[in-house]
């Protein structure tokens, strides 16, 4: 748990020892948190793994997989809304960057990285061109990324590491898994292979090549300062809830395996098997039988499954959206109320994510000035987040009408949850006007009464 960022002071020499420590290190330390987080989220929790000293007894292993729920619950109320990046002045540049986003599949990339955030705590976008020198964005594994800043300013990126394995076919046709590393710095990309434990340049390819983005070409998106998954907090109450359904299982099945007491009678196999066939039982005059079972405290164990559940989503910040109570008043003052926790940890990711997407448009302002000769600054983009929350349209639309001539037309609509581009709107209403003139000046006949209006 926790940050694995790695700092070099400026000006010192990258060298492959350096490499091999940073791999090796990644690879010990960061790698196993990231792949058990994300089994996690999948469903495999440290319950599947549980054994009992007596194999005889029963061992139900029953997952409850709140990490799953919380991180989608997450996502869709965070990325639910595809996100608005618009150039605020120069149509030309808004032209290259949505050609850009859509050739990449923006909204689903911004999703998944979105999820591996939630997840992981980070992951990462590399900007790269292909063989026809079109700009591709592609989602990189945050187990398979190590960033590296400056020592005397930690927040400038000097390097980005790619660690990678590939399986490859050898001449005795036996499959051997390679390790490859690419190193990525403001002008240049290096690739490296390992070999014998020691990373070597990879003479299979140019080395190094040039890139045109003048900066690192890998942007690293956070969850937070600390790198922390959205349900790290929260892991030790949600075992402890598997096991005490489990065990809960447990006494359930053997209670259903209770033990039968003869009294005053003796069994031989004969009798059980016949009493286990038939299911009756000839009983002396002074013998009797009983199943012996145990009681089960079910009121406590409720109040201590309630307790664990309510924690769970307390420290996890999420709503528990199947509680009854949360929909009992659908106000939009009540729904931001029980939201207040989420949202406050949604203020975060959206900040971090914005300074994330801002260098990544500093990356693709590079080809954009190509293909149009102009800069791209970052001052005229507006990167624009909505939550995808329930909205009482009434309540909106009532705000808008009471805003009405107080408030300029690009930001009431902008109010509206159904639209998303303010823009397209104020330019159909205009055009509107245009075709369907004022009909208040023209005289309207009722048919039905014969008469004209004027």
């Amino acid at each position: 748990m926790g940050s694995n960022v790695v700092y070099i002071k400026s000006g010192q020499e990258f060298t492959s020892d350096i490499l091999k420590d940073l791999i090796n290190n990644h690879l010990q330390n960061e790698i196993p948190r990231l792949k058990q987080l994300y089994e996690y989220y999948k469903g495999n929790h440290t319950i599947l793994e549980r054994k009992m000293s007596d194999p005889t007894k029963p061992n139900n292993k029953l997952v409850n997989n709140f990490y799953g729920q919380i991180v989608d619950d997450i996502l869709g109320y965070f990325l639910g809304i595809p996100v608005i990046i618009q150039h605020n002045f120069d149509d030309d540049i808004q032209e290259q960057l949505d050609i850009i986003f859509n050739e990449n599949d923006k909204d689903d990339l911004f999703m998944e990285i979105g999820k591996e955030m939630s997840i992981k705590g980070k992951s990462a976008i590399l900007v790269y061109q292909d063989e026809n020198s079109r700009t591709r964005l592609a989602q990189i594994p945050a187990e398979e990324v190590i960033f590296i800043y400056d020592n005397s300013k930690p927040d400038e990126l000097i390097y980005a590491i790619r660690v990678y394995e590939l399986e490859q076919v050898q001449s005795s046709g036996e499959v051997k898994r390679i390790r490859y590393a690419e190193v990525y710095d403001k002008y240049t990309i290096t690739y490296f292979i390992e070999n014998e434990g020691e990373y070597v340049l990879d003479n299979g390819r140019p080395n190094p090549v040039p890139h045109i983005f003048e900066d690192v070409p890998v942007v690293p998106f956070v969850n937070n300062k600390e790198e922390m998954g959205d349900f790290e907090k929260i892991i030790t109450l949600v075992n402890d809830y598997d096991r005490v359904i489990s065990d809960a299982s447990n006494e359930q099945e053997a209670f259903r395996n209770a033990y039968l007491v003869l009294i005053n009678m003796i069994a031989d196999k004969e009798l059980i098997e016949r009493l286990k066939q038939e299911g009756i039982l000839a009983l002396d005059e002074d013998g009797d039988a009983r199943f012996l079972t145990k009681n089960i405290q079910t009121d406590a164990l409720e109040n201590h499954l309630n307790r664990l559940e309510e924690n769970i989503y307390r420290f996890a910040q999420v709503p528990n959206l199947s509680d009854e109570k949360f929909a009992h008043n659908l106000s939009g003052v009540a729904i931001k109320f029980k939201l207040f926790s989420l949202e406050n940890k949604c203020i975060i990711k959206e900040r971090k994510m914005v300074k994330s997407i801002k260098q990544m448009i500093k990356l693709l302002a590079k080809p954009i000035k190509v293909i149009t000769g102009k800069d791209t600054r970052l001052v005229d983009i507006t990167i624009k987040f909505t939550r995808n929350v329930p909205a009482n349209l009434l309540e909106v639309s009532q705000v808008v009408t009471n805003l009405n001539g107080l408030v300029d037309k690009y930001t009431l609509l902008s109010l509206l949850p159904f639209v998303n581009d303010p823009d397209v709107v104020l330019e159909l209403l205009q055009k509107e006007e245009e075709w369907y003139p004022d009909l208040s000046s023209y005289h309207l006949i009722d048919e039905e009464a014969g008469v004209i209006e004027g």
